[in-house]
């Protein structure tokens, strides 16, 4: 496959802060394997599952033509969390279940590189990953990218705790960086990573890394950094903004999305569109895009270009 998607996969049981609740919908890392099926149906999703998995992901699965040679049966029951938001882009989630559905442990961890590896090939074009950053983690990165030359990593940020609970912060984190080629991050993280508020100067901060990063400013929008350079690409409105049903993933989907385009050789800018064409087309529903076509990626290029000829005046 050409493009690998890994991660946990987490059911949800969400709840709004007006007090709605929803339950049964699709979550945890889908988001990536949707993000990238916007662009191709040439991707496998990686991530340990339960038996029960068919039942909530089976017939998205068969809609949009995806693999299920990557899933791991080795949970009792497939991650279901109950996701609560607070504002202001923030949440807290915890299972629903005792700990014996996951008796090994797994269940949210990351899949070993060994592991991986198994589901790449040479001409494997790139992979999307989001976990807590450790260095035994990245040190096996590195091998695995030094085994697939031509693989380019989408590394999602999660902020690591250390056993104190103190965070990591930007100098520890960055010393990580040879495990990815491109880092996704949003303003939230940022703050928290670098102590710094101001968005042109956080820009400046990312560019110091040296790498292509995807920089998620909330309903704004979100930049492309790339070679000293950066471009800003406001979100995108496929119906009215009231219509507009769920943000749940949209981060994890556009970060897929970025990671396709800019494989697939896009600039900056449009790689930046197309990050937010993603999250425009999850936005509509609960869980996931339902059905992706030739005639949904073909709607998404031409937008995208329209867009892009707009912005650059």
């Amino acid at each position: 496959m050409k493009y690998v998607a890994v991660g946990p996969t987490i059911t949800n049981r969400i709840i709004f802060e007006d007090g709605r609740i929803i339950s049964d919908i699709m979550g945890g890392d889908v988001f990536y394997l949707s993000g990238i099926r916007l662009g191709t149906k040439d991707c496998i999703y990686v991530s340990y599952v339960g038996g029960d998995f068919e039942d909530f992901y089976g017939e998205w699965f068969d809609a949009n033509d995806l693999s299920r040679d990557g899933l791991i049966f080795k949970l009792n029951k497939t991650n279901y969390n109950e996701l609560v938001y607070l504002g202001q882009g923030r949440y807290k989630e915890y299972s629903i279940y005792t700990p014996d559905y996951d008796p090994l442990g797994i269940g949210f961890s990351a899949i070993p590189t060994k592991c991986l590896a198994e589901y790449i090939k040479d001409d494997t074009k790139g992979l999307c990953i989001g976990t807590r950053m450790t260095k035994p983690y990245h040190d096996d990165m590195v091998e695995l990218k030094e085994k697939f030359p031509n693989l380019m990593v989408m590394w999602e940020y999660y902020p690591y705790f250390d056993d104190n609970g103190v965070m990591q912060k930007a100098e520890e984190f960055f010393k990580f960086k040879d495990a990815f080629d491109i880092l996704s991050i949003n303003h939230h993280e940022c703050r928290e990573l670098f102590d710094i508020d101001d968005e042109a100067e956080i820009i400046e901060e990312l560019k110091k890394i040296g790498k292509p990063v995807y920089f998620r400013v909330g309903k704004r929008g979100a930049y492309f950094i790339d070679k000293g350079e950066h471009c800003f690409a406001p979100s995108i409105h496929l119906k009215p903004a009231e219509e507009e049903v769920d943000p749940t993933g949209c981060g994890n989907t556009s970060t897929a999305a970025a990671m396709w385009a800019y494989c697939e050789g896009y600039d900056a800018l449009n790689t930046c569109i197309w990050g937010n064409l993603a999250a425009a087309h999850n936005v509509l529903q609960y869980g996931p895009y339902p059905h992706f076509t030739e005639e949904t990626k073909h709607n998404a290029i031409k937008k995208m270009s329209e867009i892009a000829e707009n912005l650059k005046g």
